[in-house]
């Protein structure tokens, strides 16, 4: 199981975790997360409670996508 997070300066917030059964990725959100209302991919990844059932190519995406969150925080932290 990977626990995901988003990091904005200093604060550090659980967004859910993801984890593998079978070559099938799974995510959840965060019960606190979802309270934000932020929507991380409306269609593949809804904002909703529960387990999302992912293909592999979802989680593929949402590393991409941490991994630009990651980069835009890190560009943003340096800036100053």
């Amino acid at each position: 199981m990977i626990h995901v997070y988003d990091y904005c300066g200093n604060t550090k917030r659980l967004v859910g975790r993801l984890a593998q059964k079978d070559r099938v990725v799974f995510f959840e959100y965060a019960p606190e997360f979802l309270n934000t209302g932020i929507q991380l991919s409306p269609f593949k990844l809804p904002l909703k409670v529960g387990l999302i059932r992912c293909g592999e190519s979802v989680f593929g995406e949402f590393l991409q996508l941490m991994i630009l969150v990651f980069h835009l925080d890190l560009l943003a932290n340096t800036a100053h």
